[in-house]
């Protein structure tokens, strides 16, 4: 029988080693990342708790702890993004942190 994957939804601002060892060691097998932007601007009008720094080491720290099916949680469409310019370099960096399955809301 294949193993069932078992994810959990977190807020970057949350994450650190600790937490994400406990959550590996609990068999949680896939994490997903409500990053929402890799733009400091956009994270600062949409209230996010967490800077683009915050977010980028959340990805790394997941890696770090076990997680290889780790899912990004990313916004299209928010008022005043520049959907032409912008969304290229919004969803740059998931490609880069080598996230498997980036979700565009």
């Amino acid at each position: 029988m294949p193993e069932s994957e078992i994810t959990v939804e977190t807020n970057p601002a949350d994450l650190d080693q600790p937490l994400l060892e406990s959550m590996r060691h609990a068999g949680i097998n896939r994490i997903n990342i409500g990053i929402q932007s890799f733009d400091e601007k956009v994270l600062g009008f949409l209230g996010r708790r967490h800077s683009v720094k915050q977010a980028l080491s959340a990805i790394e720290t997941s890696r770090k702890a076990g997680f290889h099916n780790i899912g990004l949680d990313l916004i299209y469409g928010v008022p005043g993004q520049d959907v032409e310019a912008g969304w290229i370099a919004w969803i740059r960096p998931s490609f880069f942190c080598r996230s498997t399955s980036p979700v565009i809301n």
